[in-house]
């Protein structure tokens, strides 16, 4: 996406306002932490990767090592109640 915008003055910088449209994308939202960096022919604004809060202790992988149709218990599943069948 490419949109015309003009640099502002603000307190004793500069500032550059982004349209919703042109946040969308790269998603960023009301303090969103970002990267700019400057070269002669520009700048570039990227969000800093940032790392989960939280690590799950096991993949999916691990936690369903081992499972079979003997110890999953898939005989235990729910079924419907009599009350709960819908005659149409």
């Amino acid at each position: 996406m490419e949109t015309v915008t003009e640099i502002k003055s603000w307190g004793n910088s500069l500032g550059l306002r982004i349209t919703n449209a042109m946040a969308s994308e790269p998603m960023f939202t009301k303090n969103t932490k970002v990267i700019v960096t400057s070269t002669p022919e520009g700048m570039t604004i990227k969000p800093v990767e940032t790392k989960r809060k939280y690590e799950m202790p096991f993949t999916e992988s691990e936690l369903i090592s081992g499972l079979n149709e003997y110890n999953a218990h898939t005989d235990e599943l729910a079924g419907l109640l009599p009350c709960e069948i819908m005659d149409y």
